[in-house]
């Protein structure tokens, strides 16, 4: 699968003459599919019940969903670089354009960049090398990297290169196949101070929710 990303401006700051080594703000590497988004379980209902998409109340949950994720990257993106990764990017695309407008925008107008994974190259080593330039001196500042999703995420963050080169902070989740009330459950306790206790966690960190 070809790797595609978006533009975005790296705000890693150097370090300055000869003052203690700090750590650089957490950068958040999120999963899309089945954690920020429930992709599964709506792909699966526009295929075989379309008309159940059409419910007041599922609709509404969906509305609550967007909003939700888009509020969760925004918190993010206050505290560092934001990437989103996900199988496939046209595929979530389509899926923003039919059911998350509030996301498609977002991914639209801002530097949140969405990256479409490719199993011939470690994703994460891609975001740290391409685009968070992350120094492999000993002496370079050290970097936070933040990965939240679904095992398979966490595995990778720990298969790669760079994995001893940062501070790895890594939020795994046990749904493999949320609903969409599931999803928006647990954005809300991301969103309501989990996310913060991440970012200012100053050791590695590796949790499920």
């Amino acid at each position: 699968m070809h790797m595609q990303t978006l533009s975005m401006t790296s705000s890693m700051a150097p370090a300055v003459g000869s003052l203690p080594v700090m750590p650089q703000r957490t950068a958040f590497v999120f999963g899309w599919d089945n954690f920020l988004c429930p992709s599964t379980w709506l792909y699966q209902t526009l295929a075989i019940h379309p008309n159940q998409l059409q419910h007041p109340v599922l609709r509404q949950q969906i509305a609550h969903l967007d909003a939700y994720i888009v509020a969760l990257l925004k918190q993010a993106r206050t505290m560092g670089p934001v990437f989103v990764v996900c199988d496939s990017k046209q595929m979530t695309q389509q899926l923003c354009q039919t059911l998350l407008p509030q996301c498609m925008e977002l991914f639209l107008s801002s530097d949140i960049l969405v990256i479409g994974t490719d199993m011939a190259t470690n994703t994460l080593d891609m975001i740290c090398a391409n685009h968070l330039k992350i120094s492999t001196s000993m002496f370079a500042p050290q970097s936070t990297l933040a990965v939240l999703g679904l095992p398979w995420l966490r595995q990778v963050c720990l298969e790669m290169a760079y994995h001893n080169l940062v501070v790895n902070k890594m939020v795994s989740s046990g749904k493999f196949t949320p609903t969409v009330e599931e999803a928006c459950h647990q954005l809300q306790v991301m969103g309501n101070g989990l996310l913060a206790v991440v970012a200012q966690h100053t050791s590695s960190l590796d949790m499920v929710l």
